[in-house]
């Protein structure tokens, strides 16, 4: 259509970081969605586990826990809080 930009595809890549990170912790990825994002995009693998991080603290289990607990689950998955999802 005359006046419309065509859309293009674009890889995660090229977003800015604080938007990347935005997306990861806004509570709407699922564990799936932070692995496929990770898989995708290894650079991305420090915001992924960011996200993933977020999203532990936003299960009820998780936060039913108490701090060392946490801590506890946390050294028992190697320190990978995507390992922590998917223990939850």
């Amino acid at each position: 259509m005359v006046g419309e930009k065509a859309l293009r595809a674009f890889s995660i890549e090229e977003l800015p970081g604080h938007l990347v990170g935005e997306v990861l912790t806004s509570g709407r990825l699922t564990a799936v969605d932070v692995a496929r994002l990770e898989a995708t995009c290894r650079a991305l693998r420090a915001l992924a586990e960011f996200g993933a991080s977020k999203l532990c603290a936003a299960r009820t289990a998780f936060g039913a826990m108490g701090p060392a607990v946490r801590v506890e689950l946390l050294d028992r998955c190697g320190g990978s809080w995507k390992k922590v999802l998917r223990s939850l």
